[in-house]
């Protein structure tokens, strides 16, 4: 089916919100710390077409269906997974739940204590690179070369949009 983008003031603009078919794909943690009403939440390492489908029909809904995460790459990943599966639109809401919240500042902030996934990405990274040159101080030059590998990482997830490390904490106990 056709995958298009809205801009969040044009998705804020839609009423009854009530009505929307909303599949929130971020992580269960980040949902719990900030998410829009009525949404189906569905992290998008673990969306099945299938499933979805399946999800669709038991609630008798063949309007678009909107994609939000926290800035719009992993909704433009859901879409790809979803696109050929699905009859519905898909409308992926741009910016995902950062320019939603720019633009409208009530969502359902739950605990709000969880520190989004890209937040924990930077602590790790950053833990790693002062750990890898202490210990190419002390230990062995080796260890420069792994810091090195880390660099080489941040400018792969930088130019790709696509972050190994991210998708790898997104497992983490703590992220479910």
């Amino acid at each position: 089916m056709s995958v298009e983008k809205i801009s969040a003031e044009q998705f804020l603009q839609l009423q009854p919100a009530e009505d929307l078919c909303l599949l929130d794909v971020r992580t269960a943690a980040e949902v719990r710390n900030d998410a829009l009403p009525g949404i189906i939440e569905v992290p998008v390492d673990q969306l099945d077409a299938e499933k979805f489908k399946t999800i669709l029909q038991q609630r008798d809904h063949s309007g678009p269906v909107y994609l939000i995460c926290q800035s719009g790459r992993r909704a433009e990943i859901a879409a790809s997974k979803l696109a050929k599966a699905i009859e519905n639109p898909l409308l992926i809401v741009e910016g995902g739940m950062v320019a939603i919240r720019q633009k409208k500042k009530s969502t359902t902030a739950t605990t709000g204590t969880m520190i989004s996934l890209e937040r924990q990405v930077r602590i790790a990274v950053g833990i790693l690179i002062i750990l890898t040159v202490l210990a190419g101080f002390i230990f062995s030059p080796v260890w420069f070369g792994v810091t090195g590998l880390m660099g080489l990482g941040l400018l792969y997830a930088g130019i790709t949009d696509n972050c190994m490390l991210g998708m790898i904490m997104a497992k983490a106990p703590w992220n479910r």
